[in-house]
């Protein structure tokens, strides 16, 4: 449910964000300006971590490798994100990404069913190699 959950609100929060209402986004977060262009690509390459989400809320056992990609991709992210802040390249108001960022990879380490996903993961070997 959490992996659902986090794919809708990816979906509204960064892709939509990006593309159908940038000038709510950017003015929340606290941009006083945006190259459209620019955030238009982002949008669009937000679509793929947004689908690997779907994915992975579909059978989460079997897309291990994807949950152990978005939680670095979470860290990552929100160390660009503090860096860009502290440079001033980014307003304040992009804390908000990084608090989303955090909680989201504390909340899925710990609710990401480790254990069974690498007896899935074993148990699908043995099936392939006999």
């Amino acid at each position: 449910m959490y992996l659902w959950s986090l794919g809708l609100f990816a979906l509204f929060w960064w892709v939509l964000g990006h593309w159908v209402y940038p000038d709510w986004y950017h003015h929340v977060l606290g941009f006083e300006g945006y190259d459209d262009a620019f955030v238009k690509i982002i949008g669009t390459l937000t679509v793929l971590p947004v689908l690997g989400v779907f994915f992975t809320a579909a059978n989460p056992l079997r897309n291990r490798d994807f949950v152990i990609s978005l939680l670095a991709l979470s860290i990552l992210m929100a160390a660009t994100y503090v860096f860009l802040i502290n440079t001033g390249q980014f307003p304040e108001g992009e804390y908000v990404n990084v608090a989303l960022l955090v909680v989201n990879t504390i909340v899925l380490s710990f609710l990401y069913p480790w254990n069974l996903a690498k007896v899935s993961i074993v148990n699908e070997w043995k099936i392939k190699n006999g």
